[in-house]
């Protein structure tokens, strides 16, 4: 279609002006045509790239933000890994107490087994001895008293004043 169309006007113009005119004339609108196609190619290789130009600052955009995002996901860890290190700390602490608690009721209770046989559960006993619970071997404190109080033990189980010395 395009070469009838060139064509045409060629023959037209020489019969009507001639032969040398009308291949002139020929040769001008074909460069004519051509020099338009080329600047249409020009133009929309130049659509073709701006649409790669915007698709770039598009994925820069898209890229920056991930980036962004990334970072504060980076920020977010951090922070939750010491938080995280400060709990751990914490309850090793709390455990280290615990531990520290139940060797203390142990050893509570180890003297409380060991004191029983010496408690007496009526106020008023006269044969109450008095017992360091803070010493485990309270067996041996009270035979130390005994003998050094014979006396007074025999007195006070009869109701009677300690001697005193004259």
């Amino acid at each position: 279609m395009e070469i009838i169309s060139e064509i045409i006007p060629s023959l037209l113009g020489m019969l009507a002006g001639g032969g040398l005119t009308g291949l002139v004339a020929w040769r001008a609108y074909r460069r004519k045509a051509n020099g338009e196609a080329t600047q249409t190619e020009a133009d929309a290789m130049k659509s073709v790239q701006d649409v790669y130009q915007q698709t770039i600052a598009d994925l820069k955009d898209y890229n920056q933000e991930l980036r962004m995002d990334r970072n504060h996901l980076r920020q977010d860890r951090n922070e939750i890994r010491q938080e995280n290190e400060e709990l751990r700390k914490r309850q090793n602490d709390i455990d280290d107490k615990v531990r520290k608690l139940e060797r203390e009721v142990d050893l509570n209770r180890h003297i409380l087994e060991k004191l029983s046989p010496f408690l007496c559960g009526r106020l008023k006993c006269l044969d109450r001895t008095k017992v360091d619970l803070g010493n485990s071997d309270g067996d041996e404190r009270k035979e130390e008293r005994r003998k050094a109080e014979p006396a007074s033990r025999s007195s006070r189980k009869a109701n009677l004043p300690p001697p005193t010395e004259s």
